[in-house]
């Protein structure tokens, strides 16, 4: 049984999704603070991809959509170095959708 070959770089795409969804956390965090002190909660700059009251809900939805393009596109790395090109396209592209789809909000 051959061994498949090592990566050219070291990268925790686990640890990676993980630094980016709590930044983006805080920042929406962040953003719901400074609503809430100028009492100004229609115009909230937020970089949320949805309404953002701090609840577990908004949390779980604002760390998936954070970190899922990131494991995603790790995926598909992961996928094609192990040779299956095909499986691979189909997850990049799926990649691509959900960064389209999120665009607005991220």
């Amino acid at each position: 049984m051959t061994r498949p070959p090592e990566p050219t770089s070291a990268r925790d795409a686990g640890w990676e999704a993980h630094r980016a969804a709590l930044a983006h956390l805080e920042a929406c965090s962040e953003a719901m603070y400074a609503a809430e002190e100028t009492g100004d909660l229609g115009e909230a700059e937020s970089p949320a991809v949805a309404p953002y009251c701090g609840c577990g809900d908004c949390d779980v939805r604002e760390t998936l959509a954070v970190a899922w393009p990131i494991l995603l596109a790790d995926a598909a790395a992961i996928v094609d170095q192990a040779g299956h090109a095909g499986a691979a396209e189909i997850l990049r592209a799926e990649t691509a959708r959900v960064q389209q789809l999120l665009a607005p909000g991220l």
